[in-house]
């Protein structure tokens, strides 16, 4: 294999990117996420590889930045620190990973979806009205779709600047929709409406699942996640889960949620579902049972926005509708849980979830209606394949 061939890879899942092969053994593998791949004693791993991570429309400049970095590669075998060398020299967007053969589609040049040589690309008819594939959204360029349900309550207007300013602190190119549940949009900032990154969604009509759902029509980034008008961000969250999802492939990406007290101090929520990889299905084995907390909250993943899309968004529950929406993403898709605080769920006198009349019978009927989803869900899963089903466990 040509080291220097600047390939096609997919995971069969998102986008394809272009990857150069520096060692076709499988005897990489990476322990540590984010880290880099480590040699291994036999060959049951994967390749090392250089990989282009950036988003797919600027994906131009990528074989030549893959040629160059590759041409200037340690050899192989490579010491650690001659690894870890070249990684940090290494221009943004380049990163060194492991990859199963599997997943490399051929040439980059002839890579599903372009055009061969001298053939012109066909051209379909489009009406004026194709307003969904026929215009070009500004936030195309944007990796990350942010989308916040908001009452624009007075109370909550400083924790809303606060988010806003802790988005503009984030290290990856963003897209903001904003989806007022319930009041008119024009209340929304004019510092923050007027951003270009901003789309302001119109919902007259009360609800919060029905606000994020309509609001991911405007999502045009392969990543999306739900971020409370009164929260706020650190630095790297949107980072760090969106590195490791694009290096991965995984279809989620997570990290733990942090309380924000009033005097500013931190505590993290180590959340029942373990740090690591989860199969699709297996977080619902977290929540013994509905009267307990949800082994994980919706706001710590970041999903691609397909799969976001697929499993119906947040369904149509006005209350506990967060429940509905982890138990749909992790159990269509397998993700990781990764140990670094991603978000800060700020604690204070305002906050709906802390009044004592939130855990009603419509708060415990979402929960229900929740765990049965997630346990059905697993349950068809081992019946597609084909493995022996145990009783299924009751709600109690």
């Amino acid at each position: 294999m040509n080291q220097h061939l600047v390939q096609a890879a997919s995971y069969g899942i998102g986008a394809i990117f272009p990857i150069v092969v520096l060692d076709p053994d499988h005897r990489w593998h990476r322990p540590h996420h984010p880290g880099l791949p480590e040699q291994q004693a036999d060959d049951a791993h994967g390749m090392l590889v250089l990989r282009w991570t950036g988003p797919p429309g600027e994906d131009g400049e990528a074989p030549e930045l893959l040629a160059t970095a590759a041409a200037r590669a340690p050899a192989i075998p490579a010491d650690p620190v001659e690894l870890q060398a070249f990684q940090a020299s290494l221009p943004p967007g380049l990163h060194l990973i492991d990859l199963a053969a599997r997943h490399v589609l051929g040439p980059w040049s002839q890579r599903p979806g372009t055009t061969p040589p001298g053939r012109a690309a066909p051209r379909s008819p489009r009406s004026s009205h194709d307003s969904l594939e026929g215009s070009v959204s500004p936030h195309s360029r944007a990796q990350v779709a942010v989308i916040t349900p908001t009452r624009l309550a007075p109370q909550r207007r400083a924790y809303f600047l606060d988010l806003y300013r802790s988005l503009q602190e984030q290290n990856v190119r963003f897209e903001w929709i904003i989806a007022p549940n319930g009041p008119d949009a024009d209340a929304v900032p004019a510092a923050i409406a007027q951003d270009p990154r901003v789309t302001v969604c119109t919902r007259p009509k009360p609800g919060a699942a029905p606000a994020r759902n309509i609001a991911m029509n405007a999502v045009t980034a392969p990543f999306t996640c739900f971020v409370d008008d009164d929260d706020v961000l650190p630095p790297d969250s949107l980072g760090v889960r969106y590195r490791h999802a694009v290096e991965t492939g995984l279809g989620w990406v997570a990290g733990w949620s942090a309380d924000l007290l009033a005097d500013g101090t931190l505590r993290t929520w180590v959340c029942p579902t373990p740090v690591g990889r989860h199969a699709a299905g297996e977080v619902w084995t977290y929540w013994p049972s509905p009267e307990r907390k949800p082994p994980l909250g919706h706001t710590m993943l970041l999903t691609r926005t397909e799969i976001a899309r697929a499993v119906g968004g947040h369904g149509g529950l006005w209350k506990g509708e967060d429940y509905v929406y982890v138990m749909s993403v992790t159990g269509r898709s397998a993700g990781e849980l990764l140990p670094v605080v991603t978000y800060h769920y700020r604690d204070h006198e305002h906050q709906m979830t802390e009044a004592n009349t939130y855990v009603d019978a419509d708060e415990r009927g979402a929960r229900i209606f929740s765990w049965l989803q997630g346990r059905d869900d697993r349950e068809l899963r081992r019946r597609e394949a084909g493995t022996d089903s145990a009783p299924l466990p009751r709600a109690s």
